[in-house]
């Protein structure tokens, strides 16, 4: 019995050391929309759907109002990241391995849009997408 104490204690301390994964209770699957700035047009539409695992597949699909051409669509695979530059707590979840685009959940029905220093950007336009039901 003594043998197990110290592997039990080891275990536990292991468990609590991590937060649980973000995707417990899974807050942030599902789909956000918002219009965030554009310099040379009034707004692009922006759609992101995160599934949940296996996978932690996104959809990001951007239209540029005012344009008469086709929305932008990313598909890939969402990684979640703990902490930001001002934020070591933050939950960031990063689109695409290269495409250094991040959002971060400021509430469980709120992305905010990150600079690709994963720094907040600095402005008075609304950076939010917002989960639809």
């Amino acid at each position: 019995m003594k043998s197990l104490l110290p592997a039990a204690v080891a275990l536990a301390l292991t468990a609590c050391a991590s937060p649980p994964a973000p995707n417990s209770g899974a807050p942030q699957v599902g789909t956000y929309e918002g219009v965030l700035p554009c310099a040379d047009c009034p707004g692009i539409r922006t759609r992101l759907t995160l599934e949940g695992p296996p996978g932690h597949r996104y959809r990001l699909e951007q239209t540029y109002l005012e344009r008469s051409q086709a929305p932008f669509v990313e598909e890939g695979v969402y990684y979640i990241l703990r902490g930001n530059a001002v934020d070591p707590d933050a939950t960031v979840f990063e689109l695409g391995a290269d495409s250094r685009n991040y959002v971060q959940r400021v509430g469980p029905d709120e992305l905010l849009k990150l600079d690709s220093e994963m720094r907040p950007i600095p402005s008075s336009a609304d950076l939010s997408l917002r989960r639809i039901p």
